[in-house]
Protein backbone atom coordinates (compact mmCIF):
# COMPACT_ATOMS: atom_id res chain seq x y z
CA UNK A 1 0.00 0.00 0.00
CA UNK A 2 1.04 3.60 -0.60
CA UNK A 3 1.47 5.74 2.53
CA UNK A 4 2.12 9.38 3.31
CA UNK A 5 3.94 10.17 6.56
CA UNK A 6 3.78 13.62 8.12
CA UNK A 7 5.99 14.73 11.00
CA UNK A 8 5.29 17.65 13.30
CA UNK A 9 8.09 16.80 15.70
CA UNK A 10 10.21 19.52 17.23
CA UNK A 11 13.60 19.80 18.93
CA UNK A 12 15.43 16.52 19.60
CA UNK A 13 12.37 14.43 18.68
CA UNK A 14 12.51 15.77 15.12
CA UNK A 15 16.04 14.49 14.55
CA UNK A 16 15.32 11.06 16.02
CA UNK A 17 12.05 10.53 14.13
CA UNK A 18 13.63 11.59 10.83
CA UNK A 19 16.41 9.05 11.25
CA UNK A 20 13.88 6.25 11.74
CA UNK A 21 11.45 7.25 8.97
CA UNK A 22 14.30 7.76 6.47
CA UNK A 23 14.98 4.02 6.71
CA UNK A 24 11.48 3.22 5.46
CA UNK A 25 10.48 5.99 3.05
CA UNK A 26 11.72 8.72 0.71
CA UNK A 27 11.33 12.33 1.69
CA UNK A 28 8.88 14.43 -0.30
CA UNK A 29 9.40 17.53 1.84
CA UNK A 30 11.07 18.83 4.97
CA UNK A 31 8.72 16.85 7.17
CA UNK A 32 6.92 14.52 4.77
CA UNK A 33 7.62 11.05 3.36
CA UNK A 34 5.89 8.83 0.84
CA UNK A 35 6.50 5.18 -0.01
CA UNK A 36 4.97 1.83 -0.85
CA UNK A 37 4.97 -0.40 2.19
CA UNK A 38 3.21 -3.46 3.58
CA UNK A 39 0.90 -3.29 6.58
CA UNK A 40 3.52 -5.20 8.58
CA UNK A 41 6.11 -2.61 7.59
CA UNK A 42 3.86 0.24 8.71
CA UNK A 43 3.30 -1.50 12.04
CA UNK A 44 7.05 -1.99 12.48
CA UNK A 45 7.67 1.70 11.76
CA UNK A 46 5.08 2.67 14.35
CA UNK A 47 6.69 0.43 16.97
CA UNK A 48 10.14 1.96 16.36
CA UNK A 49 8.76 5.49 16.61
CA UNK A 50 6.95 4.68 19.86
CA UNK A 51 10.16 3.33 21.42
CA UNK A 52 11.90 6.69 21.04
CA UNK A 53 8.81 8.92 21.38
CA UNK A 54 9.18 12.07 23.47
CA UNK A 55 6.91 14.89 24.51
CA UNK A 56 7.68 16.69 21.23
CA UNK A 57 7.07 13.67 18.99
CA UNK A 58 4.12 13.88 16.58
CA UNK A 59 4.00 11.64 13.48
CA UNK A 60 0.94 10.68 11.42
CA UNK A 61 0.73 7.93 8.80
CA UNK A 62 -1.92 8.11 6.05
CA UNK A 63 -2.93 5.32 3.69
CA UNK A 64 -3.31 6.68 0.13
CA UNK A 65 -6.02 4.55 -1.48
CA UNK A 66 -6.47 3.90 -5.19
CA UNK A 67 -9.80 5.74 -5.32
CA UNK A 68 -8.10 8.95 -4.25
CA UNK A 69 -9.31 8.74 -0.66
CA UNK A 70 -7.00 8.72 2.36
CA UNK A 71 -7.30 6.92 5.68
CA UNK A 72 -5.43 7.72 8.85
CA UNK A 73 -3.60 4.59 10.00
CA UNK A 74 -2.00 5.85 13.20
CA UNK A 75 -0.51 8.78 15.08
CA UNK A 76 2.54 8.46 17.32
CA UNK A 77 3.17 11.08 19.97
CA UNK A 78 1.26 14.29 20.62
CA UNK A 79 -2.28 13.85 19.27
CA UNK A 80 -3.05 17.55 19.70
CA UNK A 81 -0.88 18.47 16.74
CA UNK A 82 -3.34 16.75 14.39
CA UNK A 83 -7.11 16.58 14.19
CA UNK A 84 -9.14 13.37 14.25
CA UNK A 85 -8.37 12.75 10.56
CA UNK A 86 -4.65 13.43 10.95
CA UNK A 87 -4.80 16.86 9.28
CA UNK A 88 -2.53 19.71 10.28
CA UNK A 89 -4.02 23.10 11.27
CA UNK A 90 -2.84 26.12 9.31
CA UNK A 91 -3.44 28.44 12.25
CA UNK A 92 -4.70 28.46 15.82
CA UNK A 93 -6.63 31.11 17.70
CA UNK A 94 -8.31 31.55 21.08
CA UNK A 95 -10.63 34.23 19.72
CA UNK A 96 -14.38 33.63 19.53
CA UNK A 97 -14.66 33.39 15.74
CA UNK A 98 -18.40 32.61 15.72
CA UNK A 99 -19.82 35.69 17.41
CA UNK A 100 -23.41 34.47 17.75
CA UNK A 101 -25.30 31.21 17.48
CA UNK A 102 -27.11 32.27 14.33
CA UNK A 103 -23.81 32.04 12.40
CA UNK A 104 -23.57 28.34 13.27
CA UNK A 105 -25.63 26.14 10.97
CA UNK A 106 -25.51 23.14 13.30
CA UNK A 107 -27.18 24.50 16.41
CA UNK A 108 -28.96 21.15 16.85
CA UNK A 109 -26.00 18.86 16.13
CA UNK A 110 -25.53 17.82 19.75
CA UNK A 111 -29.25 17.20 20.22
CA UNK A 112 -29.35 15.05 17.07
CA UNK A 113 -26.37 13.03 18.30
CA UNK A 114 -27.98 12.46 21.71
CA UNK A 115 -31.29 11.36 20.20
CA UNK A 116 -29.45 8.99 17.85
CA UNK A 117 -27.60 7.55 20.85
CA UNK A 118 -30.89 6.89 22.68
CA UNK A 119 -32.33 5.27 19.55
CA UNK A 120 -29.17 3.17 19.32
CA UNK A 121 -29.72 2.00 22.89
CA UNK A 122 -33.23 0.67 22.17
CA UNK A 123 -33.13 -0.16 18.45
CA UNK A 124 -32.16 -3.86 18.68
CA UNK A 125 -34.05 -4.88 21.82
CA UNK A 126 -36.46 -6.73 19.54
CA UNK A 127 -33.76 -9.25 18.67
CA UNK A 128 -34.07 -10.72 22.16
CA UNK A 129 -37.43 -12.29 21.23
CA UNK A 130 -37.65 -16.08 21.05
CA UNK A 131 -38.79 -16.05 17.43
CA UNK A 132 -35.77 -13.99 16.27
CA UNK A 133 -33.36 -16.12 18.30
CA UNK A 134 -34.75 -19.32 16.77
CA UNK A 135 -34.25 -17.91 13.28
CA UNK A 136 -30.73 -16.78 14.22
CA UNK A 137 -29.82 -20.28 15.43
CA UNK A 138 -31.40 -22.02 12.44
CA UNK A 139 -34.08 -23.62 14.63
CA UNK A 140 -37.02 -22.06 12.76
CA UNK A 141 -38.64 -23.17 9.52
CA UNK A 142 -39.06 -19.50 8.58
CA UNK A 143 -36.34 -17.13 7.35
CA UNK A 144 -38.08 -14.12 8.88
CA UNK A 145 -40.46 -13.24 11.72
CA UNK A 146 -44.06 -11.98 11.68
CA UNK A 147 -42.86 -8.62 13.03
CA UNK A 148 -39.45 -7.14 12.30
CA UNK A 149 -37.15 -6.70 15.28
CA UNK A 150 -37.22 -2.89 15.02
CA UNK A 151 -41.02 -2.91 15.38
CA UNK A 152 -40.68 -4.94 18.59
CA UNK A 153 -38.06 -2.45 19.76
CA UNK A 154 -40.42 0.44 19.00
CA UNK A 155 -43.19 -1.19 21.03
CA UNK A 156 -40.80 -1.70 23.97
CA UNK A 157 -39.74 1.95 23.82
CA UNK A 158 -43.39 3.01 23.59
CA UNK A 159 -44.08 0.98 26.73
CA UNK A 160 -41.10 2.57 28.48
CA UNK A 161 -42.29 6.11 27.70
CA UNK A 162 -45.93 5.37 28.49
CA UNK A 163 -47.79 8.56 29.39
CA UNK A 164 -44.67 10.43 30.51
CA UNK A 165 -43.61 13.75 29.07
CA UNK A 166 -40.23 14.09 27.32
CA UNK A 167 -38.72 15.54 30.48
CA UNK A 168 -40.05 12.67 32.58
CA UNK A 169 -38.94 9.75 30.41
CA UNK A 170 -35.50 11.30 29.88
CA UNK A 171 -35.17 11.60 33.65
CA UNK A 172 -36.36 7.99 34.03
CA UNK A 173 -33.65 6.89 31.60
CA UNK A 174 -31.00 8.20 33.99
CA UNK A 175 -32.49 6.34 36.98
CA UNK A 176 -33.29 2.87 35.65
CA UNK A 177 -34.19 0.16 38.16
CA UNK A 178 -34.80 -3.59 37.84
CA UNK A 179 -38.49 -2.99 38.49
CA UNK A 180 -38.71 -0.82 35.35
CA UNK A 181 -38.40 -3.92 33.18
CA UNK A 182 -41.53 -5.51 34.68
CA UNK A 183 -43.45 -2.25 34.32
CA UNK A 184 -42.37 -1.91 30.69
CA UNK A 185 -43.37 -5.49 29.81
CA UNK A 186 -46.71 -5.00 31.56
CA UNK A 187 -47.43 -1.89 29.45
CA UNK A 188 -46.22 -3.54 26.22
CA UNK A 189 -48.77 -3.57 23.38
CA UNK A 190 -48.37 -6.95 21.68
CA UNK A 191 -49.70 -6.99 18.13
CA UNK A 192 -51.32 -10.18 16.87
CA UNK A 193 -52.53 -11.51 13.54
CA UNK A 194 -55.97 -10.09 14.38
CA UNK A 195 -55.02 -6.82 16.02
CA UNK A 196 -52.40 -4.36 14.85
CA UNK A 197 -52.98 -1.15 16.76
CA UNK A 198 -51.57 2.30 16.16
CA UNK A 199 -48.81 3.77 18.25
CA UNK A 200 -50.01 5.61 21.31
CA UNK A 201 -49.90 9.36 21.79
CA UNK A 202 -46.26 10.24 22.39
CA UNK A 203 -44.36 13.46 23.13
CA UNK A 204 -42.23 15.06 20.36
CA UNK A 205 -38.77 13.78 21.33
CA UNK A 206 -40.07 10.25 21.82
CA UNK A 207 -41.50 10.40 18.28
CA UNK A 208 -38.08 11.33 16.91
CA UNK A 209 -36.45 8.40 18.72
CA UNK A 210 -39.13 6.01 17.42
CA UNK A 211 -38.64 7.28 13.87
CA UNK A 212 -34.88 6.72 14.10
CA UNK A 213 -35.43 3.20 15.42
CA UNK A 214 -38.11 2.34 12.88
CA UNK A 215 -36.13 3.58 9.87
CA UNK A 216 -32.64 2.35 10.75
CA UNK A 217 -32.91 -0.44 8.15
CA UNK A 218 -35.42 1.03 5.70
CA UNK A 219 -38.11 3.66 5.50
CA UNK A 220 -41.67 2.61 6.35
CA UNK A 221 -43.74 1.47 3.39
CA UNK A 222 -47.13 -0.13 2.92
CA UNK A 223 -48.54 -2.33 0.18
CA UNK A 224 -52.14 -1.36 0.85
CA UNK A 225 -51.96 2.32 1.79
CA UNK A 226 -50.17 5.06 -0.09
CA UNK A 227 -49.24 8.09 2.03
CA UNK A 228 -50.86 11.34 0.99
CA UNK A 229 -49.26 14.70 1.66
CA UNK A 230 -52.50 16.28 2.81
CA UNK A 231 -52.56 13.82 5.74
CA UNK A 232 -48.84 13.96 6.54
CA UNK A 233 -49.24 15.86 9.80
CA UNK A 234 -51.41 13.16 11.34
CA UNK A 235 -49.74 10.14 9.72
CA UNK A 236 -47.69 9.20 12.78
CA UNK A 237 -50.68 9.08 15.14
CA UNK A 238 -53.44 7.99 12.74
CA UNK A 239 -51.81 5.62 10.25
CA UNK A 240 -48.48 4.26 11.47
CA UNK A 241 -48.70 0.65 12.60
CA UNK A 242 -46.92 -2.63 11.85
CA UNK A 243 -48.35 -2.63 8.29
CA UNK A 244 -45.78 0.05 7.41
CA UNK A 245 -42.81 -1.89 8.74
CA UNK A 246 -43.48 -5.63 8.95
CA UNK A 247 -44.83 -6.47 5.52
CA UNK A 248 -44.77 -10.22 6.21
CA UNK A 249 -46.90 -10.29 9.36
CA UNK A 250 -50.04 -11.46 7.58
CA UNK A 251 -50.35 -15.17 6.84
CA UNK A 252 -49.97 -16.04 3.16
CA UNK A 253 -48.94 -19.10 1.16
CA UNK A 254 -45.33 -18.00 1.55
CA UNK A 255 -45.60 -17.25 5.26
CA UNK A 256 -48.09 -19.48 7.03
CA UNK A 257 -47.84 -18.13 10.56
CA UNK A 258 -49.24 -19.97 13.53
CA UNK A 259 -50.55 -18.52 16.76
CA UNK A 260 -47.39 -19.51 18.61
CA UNK A 261 -45.27 -17.57 16.07
CA UNK A 262 -47.04 -14.35 17.05
CA UNK A 263 -46.62 -15.26 20.71
CA UNK A 264 -42.92 -16.13 20.42
CA UNK A 265 -42.06 -12.93 18.55
CA UNK A 266 -42.70 -11.01 21.78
Amino acid sequence: MNVLIISRCTKRAREQSCQIIDQFAERTGDAAWQTTITMEGAITLRKLLRKTARRNTAVACHWLKKNGQTELLWIVGNLRRFNAQGRVPTNRTTLQVIRNDSEHRWQSAESIALLAAIAGLFHDFGKAGLCFQQTLKGESQHLCQPYRHEWISVRLFEAFVGEQTDEQWLASLTQLKAADEKAMLKALKMDTDKNCSLLGKLPPLAKVVIWLMLSHHRLPQSHSTRPQLIYCEGWFEKQLNADWNSLNHKSTEKHQWKERDFKNVW
